[in-house]
């Protein structure tokens, strides 16, 4: 019983960093070889589940690519927003939580463009519908703690760039990243 979960965690770890090694090329993102290690090592006993698993790979892409990019791609919230809202299609509240809030950001940002970016209003709708299927948590209080810790997160970060850039730009999806998987890792049922 030990012997096969060690086997299904190893594959589990090396199909995660497989795929990191192949998106980080496919994006072309530089981070080195023992980062990615450690962080697929420490993924893979900080969470059991697979979809998990998964986005923690994907939150490590999206960080990086909002960090050098200041965007989110469609290419990686499009299709999870859609699969996901299949998959839960039994949940109308959490798909009408999810839905709800792309739709009220994205009129605020029609209004407001430079208010918050729309990669990072659809990877808050994903992680809403994420969350619907692996915590503990309401989607509501779910979204909330998200918002506050986030912004937590990503507080220190965006003054000292202010500061320094006098930019009104800051990548606020690696913070978004991690305030899902720290809430995630300890409401998972």
């Amino acid at each position: 019983m030990v012997v096969a979960q060690l086997i299904s965690e190893v594959l589990e770890a090396t199909f995660l960093f497989c795929w990191l090694s192949f998106a980080l090329q496919k994006f072309l993102l530089k981070i080195s070889f023992a980062k990615i290690f450690l962080y697929v090592i420490a993924l893979t006993l900080y969470f059991d589940a697979p979809l998990l698993l998964a986005l923690g790979g994907v939150s490590l892409v999206i960080s990086e690519i909002d960090r050098r990019e200041y965007r989110i791609p469609d290419v990686l919230t499009k299709p999870a927003l859609f699969a996901l809202s299949i998959w839960l299609i039994h949940t109308p509240w959490s798909l009408s939580l999810a839905w709800g809030w792309i739709a009220i950001m994205y009129a605020i940002t029609y209004i407001a463009p430079t208010v918050v970016g729309r990669g990072d209003i659809k990877l808050v709708g994903v992680l809403v519908l994420v969350n619907e299927s692996q915590s503990a948590l309401s989607g509501v209080e779910f979204l909330v703690t998200l918002l506050f810790l986030a912004s937590l997160f990503a507080l220190p970060g965006a003054l000292l760039s202010r500061k320094k850039e006098k930019s009104p730009l800051f990548p606020f999806g690696p913070a978004i990243c991690a305030a899902a998987l720290a809430i995630l890792g300890v409401t998972t049922q």
